[in-house]
């Protein structure tokens, strides 16, 4: 199998390749689905038909095309010895229908094979409404924990055939998925409801301040107005990252080279020798 990389399963990866991933279209609502998964839930994979340990290595035999990639983080639940459940790098790809972990110490046999999952990157959803959703980290012990506050519903002021998108912000506090009270970014002090709540009419509404696309017919940085219809079919996507911080990458069109990437989370500042 070659050499081994540290087994380490912090950041995690997931995306549409992946079998049983969500389909991100051009409807309201497909952002949620694909941050549910990548955040919150993961995404189950085909029953494992059989197991065998291989040297260093435990070979996991699906039996179908499993559509994994090297270096995901597989969760394996209901194995036999214990020391096989828990989240592990996937470290080597014999064929189409196997993948290879480390095997943990100690273990010299598998009695019971059980379920593996794509492992999600450790957020929980603290809130939801219809086509909403406001995520932070799971971990209770974390420093900082701020809401990620995803509106990919159809506001009011605009049309079901224009260009998809979710309202994105984030915020220190909430009671509840409509709750945008608290401090957040961005933060207009003279229209507070400014990245939240769309005015206007028609072409012309203005609906949204920070906004994650994912389905428009042009590049949304284009000048172009998002009133004009995307095309249907699946976009590309990926989502990458810890409990802390992660990107989105996306197509916007189907099919398309063309990538938009988004990120939320807790980073590191640096700040550069400045002359």
């Amino acid at each position: 199998m070659g050499e081994k990389m540290v087994a380490e399963t912090k950041v995690k990866f997931i995306c549409s390749e992946n079998i049983n991933a969500p389909i991100l279209g051009n409807s309201f609502g497909a952002l949620i689905s694909v941050l549910d998964a990548a955040l919150v839930s993961g995404v189950a994979l085909p029953a494992i038909s059989s197991t065998v340990i291989d040297g260093a290595n435990i070979i996991l035999n699906f039996g179908v095309n499993h559509n994994l990639k090297l270096f995901q983080v597989l969760r394996l639940i209901g194995f036999s010895p214990s020391q096989i459940n828990g989240d592990f790098r996937i470290i080597g790809i014999p064929d189409s229908t196997r993948a290879a972990i480390a095997l943990p110490a100690g273990v010299t046999g598998i009695s019971t094979a059980g379920t593996a999952a794509l492992a999600p990157l450790g957020y929980e959803k603290s809130f939801s409404g219809t086509n909403k959703a406001a995520y932070r980290n799971a971990n209770t012990n974390a420093v900082h924990r701020p809401f990620l506050r995803v509106d990919n519903s159809q506001d009011p002021v605009y049309g079901s055939t224009y260009a998809k998108y979710a309202k994105v912000g984030i915020l220190k506090t909430m009671s509840g998925i409509d709750d945008i009270s608290g401090e957040q970014i961005p933060f207009d002090s003279a229209k507070p409801a400014k990245n939240w709540t769309g005015t206007g009419s028609g072409a012309s509404a203005y609906n949204g301040w920070a906004k994650w696309y994912y389905a428009r017919n042009t590049s949304p940085y284009n000048a172009s107005a998002d009133s004009a219809a995307p095309a249907d079919g699946a976009r590309q996507w990926m989502i990458v990252g810890d409990d802390q911080a992660f990107y989105l990458i996306t197509n916007f069109i189907p099919n398309n080279s063309l990538k938009l990437v988004y990120g939320f989370g807790v980073y590191d500042k640096y700040f550069g020798n400045e002359s």
